[in-house]
């Protein structure tokens, strides 16, 4: 049994600084300053952790490693949405014009277009995935995970 905790609030500092990393040094510190501003909101949290959730999913060593790989979620509606990401994201980098999301500019998603493929598409594999969806005996979150 191996158990591996992905917190979103590192996943959203460490990918602020690998978005901002490449320009210390090169551009004024109020710029950067501005860069970081832009990159603090839930946006990124929820990007990171997809990123994290994609990226895991789609590892092919944890694939080989593992039997089985179990994500314990936050409640149904925010699993729903983060399950949702790999193929809105994915949508919105092929469809997107101008170049730039809630994150900035698209140049780092389109590294992970493929990542978000492979994970819809592991997601969709009903013999890959099994979906459970475990709530409190109350009348909410029951109706919710309906």
């Amino acid at each position: 049994l191996v158990v591996a905790n992905f917190d979103p609030e590192v996943a959203a500092e460490e990918y602020k600084e690998s978005v901002i990393a490449p320009y210390r040094g090169k551009l004024p510190e109020a710029v950067l300053n501005n860069m970081e501003e832009q990159l603090s909101g839930s946006c990124t949290v929820e990007i990171a952790a997809f990123n994290e959730f994609s990226s895991f999913i789609t590892d092919e060593k944890a694939a080989n490693e593992f039997d089985h790989i179990i994500f314990d979620t936050a409640p149904t509606g925010h699993t729903l949405r983060m399950l949702q990401l790999p193929s809105a994201w994915s949508n919105f980098i092929s469809e997107n014009t101008h170049g730039a999301s809630c994150l900035g500019q698209l140049s780092g998603l389109e590294s992970k277009k493929e990542v978000y493929k492979n994970a819809v598409s592991n997601l969709a594999d009903d013999k890959k995935t099994t979906l459970i969806l475990v709530s409190r005996p109350e009348p909410s979150p029951l109706k919710e995970a309906e």
